[in-house]
């Protein structure tokens, strides 16, 4: 089973044959299978073999033009309430996670104050260690120097 947490976007396309829970977003505008916070899974340990993630990650709701954009993917307050987010979210991750599955984890990093770090990614490491593949494209608005990183972590066995 795969797990699509922060599902706003539903962009996986699976084989038919594997099921996809699409779920566990606290936002009913994205119309999840469960409305739940990725912060606190209701999912048994060690039952899912692969997780798949997109949170939210724009800090501060300060830019008039960006307020669309908070209200829809959603947005944390503070670095602080982020790094904490995100480590909360890799230790759910890694608890609902068989031995051996995969967390693909999709975050935009940038210079700019209302993103992410590059630094952050280590967060992720602490739980799962290097990532088995990343891929870094520019971020689609033609505004943003900001990059866009899919990066794909396994659990040990």
């Amino acid at each position: 089973m795969i797990l699509d947490v922060c599902c706003s976007t539903r962009k996986w396309k699976p084989h038919q044959t594997v099921e996809v829970v699409f779920g566990f977003d606290c936002l009913r505008t994205v119309s999840p299978d469960a409305v739940a916070s990725f912060l606190h899974l209701p999912v048994k340990a060690d039952s899912v073999d692969e997780v798949w993630a997109d949170p939210p990650h724009l800090i501060r709701n300060d830019v008039k033009h960006w307020n669309p954009s908070y209200r829809r993917f959603g947005n944390w307050k503070n670095r602080r309430e982020f790094t904490d987010g995100l480590r909360t979210l890799c230790c759910e991750v890694h608890r609902v996670l068989k031995p051996g599955g995969t967390f693909s984890l999709k975050l935009i990093y940038g210079k700019d104050y209302r993103v992410p770090h590059y630094a952050d990614f280590k967060i992720v490491e602490g739980f799962f260690g290097s990532p088995s593949n990343w891929v870094e494209e520019p971020s689609k608005f033609g505004w943003s120097t900001n990059t866009t990183v899919y990066a794909r972590y396994m659990k040990a066995s």
